[in-house]
């Protein structure tokens, strides 16, 4: 079974799992120079999203849902409306990989209150084989989502659509 995990955002990353091993497959997408309003932004990913799964065959998604609450205490996130933003994408990239494949959106409770270094800290103590120097931050997330699924340290209920 081969899935992909999704870390959504200005700059998604993504990585791929065949048989609940990570492949060395993954990447970003990043719509930080794109110009214009978040639509724009979001066409940008969900563009070139559609052309990177359109590449693959892929049996699942998981894609990182959204903390309303604006996590670790990030309230300007909130009031700027970045969170209600990440949520269109999250949306839009689950109604564009449900066309493929099962899609999920799984809690951000999976990785707690770990900030990027340290996730990247915890995927190298879980998954000692694989080279995070060359993997960016987001896609670190994404890779790790991966590797917590299959290391059992989900908890049922995280999935959460």
């Amino acid at each position: 079974m081969v899935e992909m995990f999704i870390d959504p955002g200005l700059i998604t990353g993504w990585a791929v799992f065949t048989d609940g091993r990570y492949c060395g497959e993954s990447g970003t997408i990043s719509s930080i120079r794109i110009a214009g309003l978040h639509s724009d932004k979001a066409n940008y990913i969900l563009d070139r999203f559609e052309k990177l799964i359109n590449t693959q065959e892929l049996g699942s998604f998981y894609i990182e849902g959204v903390d309303m609450r604006g996590g670790r205490g990030n309230y300007s996130a909130i009031m700027r409306g970045d969170l209600t933003r990440l949520a269109y994408l999250v949306g839009a990239l689950q109604a564009r990989a449900a066309q493929r494949a099962d899609a999920y959106i799984v809690s951000p409770l999976w990785k707690g209150n770990l900030s990027k270094d340290a996730m990247r800290v915890q995927l190298k103590l879980m998954e000692p084989g694989i080279d995070t120097t060359v993997i960016k931050n987001h896609e670190a997330d994404a890779v790790a989502m991966g590797v917590f699924k299959y290391k059992n340290r989900w908890i049922k209920n995280w999935r959460i659509g």
